[in-house]
């Protein structure tokens, strides 16, 4: 390419010679940043729905319309692609909308923002993908990490039911025949 021909320093652009190549990192990267941008329009779009209901009486037709509206892109989402090579999918809000929704009727509106408090409880793309086993999932963490946590504080007591076995590992062959004699009424020795 030569630098003094402005023809070619435009088709090396347009070729995408200058492209950053994303890594695995970069791609995981923007996923995330997708699925909170999902879930922040989708939070946004519920509790919006919510507050409107009673005042607007045709709140269900404006809700429609900036979905519709979403689906063929505005100027932010072109900014993101642009950037840093976003594509915002409409039906990610359209999941997290169906998520917020359902953990409000179920949970109340508290517990549903509550999500919210730190990142590591903030639903993740796998599961913004299944908005309906999301409620099941997490509880069955919670309790298998709950069973987790007592069983290792059980052992650490001694009262798992495997101590007993580790006492008797942990004491030679010949630790268990010394206390096995001392037991032992037939053996005159002692007398």
């Amino acid at each position: 390419m030569d630098p003094n021909d402005p023809e070619a320093i435009r088709a090396a652009l347009e070729s995408g010679m200058f492209a950053p190549q994303e890594t695995d990192a970069q791609k995981e990267a923007l996923e995330n940043l997708e699925t909170l941008l999902a879930l922040v329009e989708g939070w946004v779009e519920v509790v919006t729905a919510r507050a409107l209901a009673p005042h607007l009486p045709l709140a269900v037709a404006l809700r429609e319309m900036v979905r519709r509206r979403r689906i063929q892109g505005g100027p932010a989402e072109q900014v993101f692609a642009r950037l840093i090579g976003l594509q915002f999918r409409p039906r990610r809000v359209r999941e997290a909308a169906r998520l917020w929704e359902k953990l409000g009727a179920e949970l109340g509106d508290a517990e549903r923002d509550a999500f919210w408090r730190h990142p590591d409880v903030v639903p993740t793309a796998a599961e913004l993908s299944n908005p309906d086993d999301f409620l099941t999932m997490r509880r069955a963490a919670q309790e298998m990490e709950a069973e987790m946590d007592a069983d290792l504080a059980s052992l650490l007591d001694g009262t798992l039911g495997y101590a007993d076995g580790a006492k008797d590992a942990d004491a030679g062959p010949g630790d268990r025949d010394t206390d096995r004699s001392d037991d032992d009424p037939s053996d005159d020795s002692g007398a």
